[in-house]
């Protein structure tokens, strides 16, 4: 609101339109990598303008506010193989688990932008090239969703997960089932299901629902390459760090148990039935109750954050003129005058 508020006049002032896509990776609880998950890369796009101070007579702006409009898709699946096949099935590490989620972010931020111009006394188009650091707030809506059905939502088209490392049509204790893979429509609304023990009431000693609006700190640096007098390029890196949430992926902590299960869906034994599962895609990690039998779902001292790489280009729509970069760049022509 302070960028769209300031005013346009004065000759010190430029004003920037930009646009940017990248690569998204996400760091949470989801994962089979150790540090980086790069079997999971996906996509963002943002857009927005830039107000920049520019200095007294001509010289290059140091200081920036900017305000974006921001996506970012973001997700994982703990069945799928490791990039480039390295690892799959039964060995990968939380194959067992098995849990999957993506999440489409949207939202805007604001940013304070601050440059390191090799010539301080040049304008900005002037540089060529300016390395340049910000820091700022956003505001996303957050809502997971996972791919657990082959089709709508009912028991009959799950998923069942076999020693093997497979995904079948049918339970492994039938001895037959059709291997199967995912149908990539991500159809679950994971919130909606109370899948670590959440609950609409706070009954029961039982954790409030998170919320579907999640505060985020943009942080992160680039280079910016001037190709012309209105017109730049940067290849950008932003870190997204979600201080006050661990349910970008909808885990966190422990699987509900079927107690909490039975509250959240009291009389609906289909609910309750469809909930078990999706809580527990595996039925590996859960025995129905809280003990040394039930895996950990999440890491809760761990925070969710987001990186992403893109690729920027920027219009300015008002350059400052510099007539004392002009003066000091021109020859001098004849004798002195006195």
């Amino acid at each position: 609101m302070l960028v769209l508020c300031l005013p346009l006049g004065g000759a010190a002032q430029q004003w920037r339109w930009h646009v940017a896509a990248g690569n998204t990776l996400y760091f949470g609880d989801l994962g089979n990598e150790r540090h980086f998950p790069f079997s999971e890369v996906h996509h963002g796009f943002l857009a927005g303008m830039q107000y920049a101070f520019a200095a007294d007579r001509g010289r290059a702006s140091k200081f920036a506010l900017e305000s974006n409009l921001t996506y970012l898709r973001i997700g994982y699946d703990e069945t799928q193989p490791l990039l480039f096949g390295r690892v799959s099935g039964i060995d990968l590490r939380n194959f067992r688990r098995g849990l999957n989620f993506q999440n489409d972010l949207k939202g805007g931020e604001a940013r304070l932008i601050f440059t390191l111009p090799p010539f301080r006394n040049r304008p900005d188009y002037k540089q060529r090239l300016a390395l340049y650091f910000f820091a700022g707030a956003a505001l996303f809506h957050s809502n997971p969703k996972a791919d657990l059905f082959r089709g709508p939502i009912h028991p009959s088209n799950r998923y069942y997960y076999w020693n093997d490392g497979t995904l079948r049509d049918g339970p492994e204790s039938e001895g037959h089932a059709r291997i199967v893979s995912r149908d990539g429509v991500h159809e679950t609304t994971l919130r909606d299901w109370y899948t670590e023990g959440q609950s609409p009431y706070r009954v029961g000693g039982q954790k409030q629902m998170y919320s579907l609006w999640q505060t985020a700190f943009p942080h992160g640096g680039g280079f910016r390459l001037y190709t012309g007098r209105f017109a730049s390029i940067a290849l950008e890196m932003t870190f997204y760090d979600f201080f006050f949430t661990d349910y970008l992926d909808d885990a966190s902590h422990r699987y509900a148990t079927y107690a909490e299960i039975e509250r959240n869906f009291a009389g609906d034994e289909l609910k309750q039935t469809l909930a078990r599962y999706i809580t527990d895609p595996s039925g590996w990690g859960s025995d129905g109750f809280n003990g040394p039998a039930s895996s950990p779902r999440g890491n809760p001292k761990k925070f969710d954050w987001v990186y992403f790489m893109n690729l920027r280009y920027s219009v300015t729509l008002h350059q400052p003129h510099a007539p004392s970069y002009r003066a000091k760049t021109k020859k001098a022509k004849g004798c002195p005058g006195f």
